[in-house]
């Protein structure tokens, strides 16, 4: 395992322009190319993270840098306040199986049915891609402003 403490020695701007430009890649899996884009948003929030406060690496799990869950780093960096405003992160995840729909757990937990080839519900699936997609814009900006 990586060790999160050793945080400074971190590239997460150079690996939020890597998986971002590569979950637009032509030919890219549909589940690949959106587990990429998670990835490269949680990549480019971190990054941001680390430049809004001084680099104090942590060594527990409850830093916003070890968790997957993007709508609270986002609330962190208030980017509802700063970039105005954005479709909100659905708070559920929904996977189908055997046709019919259930709620799974937290929405940010898509990572983990695109990584394990579970199927999203269509319009859950669409709304968190519409947010991820958003978010990843936002971060775009910010980067190219410092």
């Amino acid at each position: 395992m990586i060790r999160i403490d050793k945080c400074k020695y971190f590239n997460l701007k150079k690996s939020w322009k890597t998986l971002s430009s590569s979950s637009k890649l032509n030919g890219m899996p549909e589940p690949s190319s959106r587990l990429l884009l998670f990835y490269a948003v949680e990549c480019g929030l971190k990054h941001l993270l680390l430049r809004q406060e001084p680099v104090q690496c942590p060594d527990n799990k409850n830093n916003l840098l070890y968790t997957h869950k993007l709508p609270d780093i986002v609330k962190k960096l208030r980017m509802t306040a700063t970039d105005g405003k954005f479709p909100p992160c659905p708070k559920k995840l929904f996977l189908q199986e055997n046709g019919y729909t259930h709620t799974q757990t937290d929405s940010w937990d898509v990572h983990l049915a695109w990584r394990y080839g579970l199927e999203v519900e269509k319009k859950n699936e669409s709304e968190i891609l519409q947010w991820l997609d958003h978010i990843n814009h936002i971060i775009g900006n910010r980067i190219n402003r410092q």
